[in-house]
């Protein structure tokens, strides 16, 4: 979510403020680095009482099949390669080509795997079922673009940059503070992170406030990543709690210290790369 350019708040929020991925992933990688530390350091205190550790009989007496991980891996390192390469050469935004290759890629490998007709087959099955499966989704995504135009369209977006300008007093930390916390919280509130960042990428403009695109940009990013993890309706606090037979709140009150601890140090971490490089 702080990086990836196939992840939907990276797309929306670099459509928003017209950046490249180039001026903006690489301080998601390092911030990811580090929420990646943060992982490991909570991972433990994070377990639950009756978690254990099991492997299915079926699996002692198997191998696990390396190469399908090799083929995993070597159709994400090229398609990885051919997005950063393509934005590079070409002048389209990450958002026109990550689509284009989302068309085109998966046909060229499947042809040259020789698995065009399956792979036709599936697609058809895929596509044909998608409406009935992501109507939730689409609806989230509508509601999103309205709300970000009529902020922009009102003076709503005017207020609420100058109040958060005000808030802030002219302090870049200030400012983090401000908009993780108003994320996080409406999020955790039921209103969908998509909403919400949409709204406030539309109405804050980072002139306001005396930063660049890229760092609102990472901002953005970095807020709505908190924002999932408190938010009770987000997938992957649904599908998380589904898995585990415990409730949503159970599982973000488990993670209460491991988010918090992530709001601080990432806020600072941005803090710091918005005094230096950005």
């Amino acid at each position: 979510m702080l990086w990836s350019p196939y992840f939907v708040n990276m797309a929306l929020i670099l459509s928003i403020y017209d950046l490249n991925w180039g001026e903006v992933g690489p301080y998601g990688l390092v911030m990811a680095a580090v929420l990646t530390g943060l992982v490991v350091v909570f991972f433990r205190s994070s377990a639950f009482a009756d978690d254990s550790w099991t492997v299915p009989e079926k699996e002692k007496e198997t191998n696990p099949p390396v190469s399908s991980m090799r083929t995993f891996l070597l159709f994400l390192g090229v398609l990885l390669a051919a997005s950063f390469l393509l934005e590079a050469l070409l002048p389209y935004s990450m958002l026109t080509i990550v689509s284009v290759l989302a068309l085109l890629y998966p046909w060229v490998w499947a042809l040259a795997r020789k698995q065009g007709a399956s792979f036709a087959q599936s697609t058809w099955k895929h596509v044909s079922g998608s409406f009935e499966r992501l109507y939730n989704e689409i609806g989230i995504f509508v509601t999103a673009g309205f709300f970000s135009v009529a902020l922009r369209s009102s003076d709503a977006g005017v207020w609420l940059s100058e109040a958060i300008s005000f808030l802030s007093q002219g302090y870049m930390i200030l400012l983090i503070a401000w908009v993780v916390a108003i994320v996080m919280g409406l999020s955790a509130v039921g209103i969908h992170p998509v909403i919400i960042v949409t709204g406030l990428g539309g109405a804050l403009s980072p002139e306001i406030f005396g930063v660049g695109a890229p760092f609102m940009a990472v901002l953005l990013l970095m807020s709505w990543m908190l924002g999932v993890q408190v938010s009770p309706f987000t997938g992957a606090i649904l599908m998380t709690s589904h898995l585990m037979g415990a409730t949503t709140i159970q599982v973000i009150r488990k993670n209460t210290a491991f988010i918090l601890s992530a709001a601080v140090v990432l806020s600072l971490v941005l803090f710091v790369l918005g005094e230096t490089v950005m």
